[in-house]
């Protein structure tokens, strides 16, 4: 018996449907119900039966969730002990954390670490289909499986290099924005970056990458909207001349433009809190000090 059969059949648990289990993993309805059928054929015994439009587990099938879990938990600690699995946790960041924490993170996780850095939305996917241990975000996507923990809150402000833009219209200072939007999300946001769309702005530069936007910005052409830890971590590596700051903006201005975003861990429900995931909650916590 594969033992990704029963991940694909804890996963289904998990989500409380067979469609959006297929979603998760990137695979056909019909393919998963497939792999459904040969695992019950394996096992000699139901594990669903039908309700509504949707799936019931059997008396047989809860036990097999149980156990389930005890035996992928055990696989993933022999692969760990031969080294076939270096990492002892998967985590995942927006890039903005990812750029800002990564290196505190791998300097207190020495165990070992992987680091992905996600979208929100992806993020939550990743952990329910245990890709992921567990992750962070700023955008929540609620799940009737996951908890989203706040664990500290973070400013935002628009930044330049230097002080090229001292002075000038603020309507008329042009930005680099992210070239992707944020998909349909619980805050309503639209603009992946977390602009206030009722203010307007020049935004004739994009880029896919914070990283590469952050790069933009220090030629000293366009502003830039994001999180003040962020711009301190970065500044914190460049030499004075190219440095960011906070636009010199009227405080009428300055004020509509900050704004704050609450910071969350992303877990499944289920899980306990760890050690580890407390060490690395711990990390971010001090990373988005302002």
């Amino acid at each position: 018996m594969e033992t990704d059969r029963l991940k694909y059949f804890c996963l289904i648990v998990d989500t409380g449907s067979l469609t959006k289990a297929a979603e998760v993993l990137g695979v056909s309805h019909s393919g998963l119900s497939k792999a459904m059928g040969v695992l019950q054929d394996e096992l000699g015994f139901k594990v669903f039966t039908p309700k509504g439009r949707g799936l019931e587990l059997t008396d047989k099938g809860r036990e097999l969730y149980e156990n389930s879990r005890k035996i992928l938990e055990m696989v993933g600690a022999l692969k760990q002990e031969r080294g076939l699995l270096a990492p002892t946790i998967k985590i995942a960041l927006p890039e903005s954390l990812a750029i800002a924490a990564a290196e505190s993170i791998s300097a207190e996780m020495r165990e070992g670490v992987t680091i992905d850095d996600l979208d929100s939305g992806e993020i939550e996917s990743r952990i329910l289909s245990r890709h992921i241990d567990f992750g962070f975000t700023f955008v929540p996507f609620p799940d009737k499986n996951l908890d989203h923990l706040k664990i500290g809150s973070v400013t935002l402000a628009s930044f330049a290099q230097g002080q090229v833009f001292k002075g000038k219209d603020p309507d008329s200072i042009s930005y680099v924005i992210p070239s992707s939007e944020l998909k349909e999300n619980p805050l309503s946001l639209k603009i992946l970056d977390g602009w206030n769309t009722n203010l307007n702005r020049q935004t004739p530069f994009r880029a896919n990458s914070l990283s590469i936007a952050l790069k933009m910005v220090q030629a000293g052409q366009c502003a830039i909207y994001a999180p003040k830890f962020v711009i301190h971590q970065v500044n914190a590596r460049l030499q004075k001349d190219f440095q960011m700051y906070e636009l010199d903006l009227p405080p009428s201005r300055k004020n509509k433009e900050r704004s704050q975003r609450d910071v969350f861990l992303v877990k499944r429900t289920n899980d306990d809190e760890s050690k580890l995931m407390k060490r690395v909650v711990k990390v971010i916590r001090n990373v988005c000090k302002d």
